[in-house]
């Protein structure tokens, strides 16, 4: 962050972790979060926040900013705008496959739910496309309210 400062960038954002917990391959069912993740998530944050308040309290100009994803997936979990938000659009449905894979004679070895954009996770870790959107705005809306 320092070196790109150096080089002239005025305003440096890095993302804070997202709860971990949440995601379908580490979440414990389909309603709930693994909270011992979601615990070392939030030491993460906490330590990249007093690093970055470090940073700007040595800095004239406080370029370093957080985009804190943690606040933002859990605002939209809580929103109710995804009924399921910790279950995957995409399940794979043979032991070793992922979602894309198919098999010899090309049939897909997974399962996709009939309205990716009623879903925020896409597979076991990543989230769709409408999953982002909805963590981006409430992540972007805060972080423009502490930079202006």
């Amino acid at each position: 962050m320092e070196s790109l400062h150096k080089l002239g960038a005025r305003k440096i954002a890095v993302t804070g972790m997202p709860p971990q917990g949440c995601v379908p391959a580490l979440a414990p069912s389909v309603d709930q979060c693994n909270e011992t993740f979601n615990t070392f998530v939030g030491y993460h944050n906490f330590f990249l926040n007093v690093s970055v308040s470090l940073l700007n309290a040595v800095s004239e100009d406080s370029p370093y900013h957080i985009l804190d994803l943690n606040s933002s997936f859990t605002a939209v979990f809580n929103s109710g705008k995804f009924a399921t938000p910790y279950q995957p659009c995409c399940v794979v449905i043979s032991k070793d496959a992922r979602c894309g894979d198919v098999d010899s004679e090309g049939h897909p070895l997974y399962k996709v739910c009939d309205d990716t954009k009623s879903a925020f996770y896409w597979d076991d870790i990543h989230p769709t496309q409408a999953g982002w959107r909805a963590a981006y705005d409430l992540a972007l809306k805060h972080a423009l309210e502490e930079i202006n």
